[in-house]
């Protein structure tokens, strides 16, 4: 067994095994992501596996799910085991370069997540509390709750959040929110087709937020800034969904984007109820906390100034 690298409520080992369910011969590629003692989400992994299992049935590009086990298990602790994808994560090809057709892939991945946001958002309604229409103040006050819980105090986030709270709204049409999608959690295989992974942090609520939170991460490998420029993301979506993206709602995730990054890395750094150090990778990221400050006070500083940019 090999143990990959990130992830942060599971552990994730690659191993290959003969699966007599499965009516292969041959040593079958595998994962199995185990749940750490103190994970940061709330979606247990029975949930996720129901949850992949539903929209793998539906067609949709994610691995296919195979077993799973609850807290009683010989390994210690809940885990479940799915299809290993022959492929790397996007940014690891958008940095290797090479032959690779950026804005193609990019494509690609806009299309992968048109087709999550087209899918009936009644597919998991009895997984995910709630019916997406109020996800704008039901999250918010979620990641809230953990920014209180961590003891970290900032104006900054404070005067971000009261923001949402007064700019919340109502979703008109709730579908699947995937609520990590970004490069580096959507595999590439040989045929450069997309396939989704991690999905702790679904629910049902507004597509737009699935925009703003990919439109968060701009490295050079990744789908905004690396593949696509801001706004030809945004025109690609209208342009596969026959939608138009409304600004004013994308600001609103923007900054809610923002605030839940920082309230993830906040959560990162507790202490385990063990009484274990919170992991190096955790104590990094959570020193990028007021870099993140900084950006939601330029998107707010900008909204005072009506100069809002996309």
């Amino acid at each position: 067994m090999r143990r990959l690298t990130g992830g942060s409520s599971h552990e994730t080992w690659a191993f290959d095994a003969r699966v007599h369910d499965l009516d292969h011969h041959d040593p079958v590629p595998l994962i199995l992501r185990r749940e750490f003692d103190h994970a940061l989400f709330d979606m247990s992994l029975g949930t996720e596996f129901e949850l992949l299992s539903r929209l793998h049935k539906s067609g949709l590009p994610v691995p296919r799910p195979l077993f799973q086990a609850g807290r009683d298990t010989a390994l210690g602790s809940p885990f479940m085991i799915i299809e290993r994808i022959a492929g790397l994560d996007t940014r690891k090809v958008m940095a290797a370069g090479g032959e690779a057709d950026r804005r193609k892939i990019g494509k690609s991945l806009v299309a992968a997540l048109t087709r999550l946001h087209a899918q009936q958002a009644t597919l998991i309604a009895d997984l995910i509390p709630g019916d997406g229409r109020d996800a704008p103040a039901r999250e918010l006050a979620k990641w809230r709750m953990a920014i209180t819980d961590s003891g970290y105090r900032s104006a900054t986030l404070r005067i971000a959040i009261q923001w949402l709270k007064t700019n919340s709204f109502t979703v008109e049409r709730p579908v699947i929110v995937h609520g990590d999608y970004k490069a580096n959690n959507i595999l590439l295989k040989a045929d450069t087709e997309p396939v989704i992974i991690d999905w702790e942090l679904a629910h049902i609520g507004d597509p737009v937020e699935d925009l703003a939170w990919t439109m968060l991460w701009t490295s050079p490998d990744d789908l905004v800034e690396g593949m696509m420029e801001p706004d030809e993301f945004l025109a690609e979506y209208e342009q596969q969904t026959g939608t138009s993206v409304n600004r004013r709602r994308l600001l609103f995730w923007k900054i809610f984007s923002l605030v839940k990054l920082a309230a993830i890395f906040l959560k990162g750094l507790e202490k385990q109820p063990s009484g274990v150090a919170p992991r190096p990778t955790l104590l990094m990221l959570g020193q990028a906390v007021p870099c993140i400050e900084q950006a939601i006070a330029e998107l707010l500083l900008r909204e005072l100034e009506g100069s809002v940019a996309i």
